[in-house]
């Protein structure tokens, strides 16, 4: 597949051996530009433990770097509509548009739509 030089955000991407983060890697291979999303904090403050960590998603966010792509870490709560305002915002700002959104981020309440809210607009 061709995603050279598209934009793709992943939600729930912070964690090393999670599924947004495989998807994120693999996404870089294929060329793309990335925005990692994650609460990405200590598991002491998270309601659940499957929450990525910050030094893991800079950790790989420069691993996809080195692939020869843009890729940019923020941590995001995908529960709260101003968080993800401001991750589409910090995403517009870097990159430019959206391309891709991959609604990874495990949590039972409403994320996906307000990842998809956001972003459809862009």
């Amino acid at each position: 597949m061709n995603l050279q030089d598209k934009v793709a955000i992943v939600t729930g991407a912070g964690r090393r051996g999670g599924i947004g983060m495989a998807v994120a890697q693999r996404l870089a291979a294929e060329g793309a530009h990335l925005v990692l999303a994650d609460l990405a904090a200590p598991p002491s403050t998270l309601l659940h433990g499957g929450s990525g960590q910050w030094e893991e998603m800079l950790a790989v966010a420069q691993e996809i770097a080195a692939l020869g792509v843009r890729c940019l870490p923020l941590r995001v709560d995908v529960t709260q509509a101003a968080s993800v305002a401001e991750m589409i915002t910090a995403t517009m700002q870097t990159f430019g548009r959206i391309d891709i959104l991959v609604n990874n981020a495990g949590d039972h309440r409403p994320g996906a739509f307000l990842c998809c809210k956001a972003a459809l607009p862009r």
